[in-house]
């Protein structure tokens, strides 16, 4: 006799109480699935996203801040670095480029970002399509903005559309208004600058009446700089010629009145929290499968004291008690495993869902992947499931027949 026969009988005389069984499963190693898959798609998108950011100078303070307002350009309020260290940064012979870094203002609630062309060209490995700012008020825009060459932006005071409506003004302290003209896109990047408009340094230094590196009335832009005209700076980022120059410039930066480090540095410890964090859930995802295995079993059992009369049937024309065994192992192991791989794809949805919302959120592109450990997970959860389901058999395998005929 075919066990499978019965257990398909089952599940068609109960096909509502059976999808549940799989939907309780399914939501189950779905949680697990979906926060392994998008802790690793933070991991490697926020480490692609740093990773054109060498090595990063700043005043003394915390280094979390400076790389989320450098690199994920979420501005705070920062202590600038002291005028002498920018020049001594922008004008030491070891590094390849010097880019400084400031910001302050916005067009549409699009971060306005001043550095140098070089950054720019090694940030988006080249443009998209116009070319690179050659004035101080043209401007090119990351990949994701919207506007078009030849637009004509104004940009307004603060980190936010609204900060100069917040505060009542049209103008703030030492800041003039400007106009920019778009001349160019830069390339996808996969991090927050595909959301900026990136302008020459020198266009922020005048906006705010600093000097702008360069001799009055000079309207050049980019390197070299007048140590004696340059302003004080939110953050440096410097690549060196060689590895040892970034190790040795990194060191020499570390003082009392900068620090240097690299953002790997900073993301690590950021990792390490999130590791825990997962670790944690993935804890808690797993005792959820369990106890959502449990649960399903004990609803087994008694889904199947309804089939009682049918199991005497059976055993009294001589099915044995491993032909019994078999078909209800069978069919709670069909819930636990059509729930698992149910559970796969609806983490993997989840996780591609919480990617793409936090990719708009932030900038940083997010792709989330079902890998080894998600399937490592997975497995164990199905075969977790089909041992405990050995456990409903078990008990109505050891009935004797005379207790389903009374």
């Amino acid at each position: 006799m075919n066990p499978t026969r019965v257990t398909w009988a089952m599940i068609r005389r109960y096909p509502a109480t059976t999808a549940i069984f799989i939907a309780v499963i399914a939501i189950a190693v779905a949680l697990g699935i979906g926060i392994s898959a998008q802790e690793r798609a933070l991991r490697q998108g926020s480490t692609a996203a740093a990773d054109r950011f060498d090595l990063l100078v700043a005043a003394p303070g915390n280094p979390t801040e400076i790389v989320f307002n450098t690199v994920f350009l979420r501005p705070s309020a920062v202590q600038l670095m002291d005028p002498e260290i920018v020049s001594k940064a922008l004008t030491d012979p070891r590094v390849e480029y010097a880019a400084p870094i400031g910001y302050g203002d916005n067009v549409q609630g699009l971060q306005v970002v001043g550095t140098i062309a070089q950054f720019v060209d090694r940030l988006s490995n080249g443009l998209g399509d116009g070319r690179m700012f050659e004035a101080a008020g043209e401007a090119v825009v990351g990949a994701s903005v919207p506007f078009k060459i030849g637009d004509k932006l104004v940009p307004l005071h603060g980190s936010s559309a609204f900060a100069d409506e917040e505060d009542g003004e049209d103008e703030h302290e030492g800041h003039h208004h400007y106009e920019l003209t778009v001349v160019g896109h830069m390339k996808p990047t996969g991090n927050p600058w595909d959301r900026a408009v990136v302008v020459p340094i020198e266009t922020l230094w005048n906006a705010h009446g600093l000097p702008n590196g360069h001799a009055e009335g000079d309207a050049k832009i980019g390197p070299p700089f007048d140590p004696a005209r340059v302003p004080g700076l939110p953050a440096i980022v410097i690549k060196g010629q060689t590895v040892a120059d970034m190790y040795g410039l990194r060191g020499e930066y570390k003082t009392p009145q900068s620090m240097a480090f690299f953002p790997a540095e900073v993301l690590l410890q950021i990792y390490d929290l999130l590791g825990n964090i997962r670790q944690v859930m993935s804890i808690m995802a797993s005792v959820t499968q369990v106890l959502a295995f449990l649960a399903i079993f004990a609803g087994v059992v008694a889904l199947m004291k309804l089939f009682e009369t049918q199991f005497a049937v059976i055993r009294a024309l001589g099915a044995s008690r491993t032909y019994l065994f078999l078909s209800i192992w069978l069919f709670a192991s069909a819930i636990v495993v059509t729930g698992v791989v149910l559970g796969v794809a609806l983490g993997y949805a989840v996780a591609a869902y919480a990617s793409n919302l936090l990719q708009r959120m932030s900038g940083v592109a997010l792709t989330a992947a079902i890998g080894p450990d998600e399937v490592q997970l997975a497995v164990f959860g199905g075969v977790a499931g089909i041992v405990l389901a050995t456990v409903p058999a078990a008990l109505l395998y050891r009935r004797p027949v005379a207790a389903y005929l009374r």
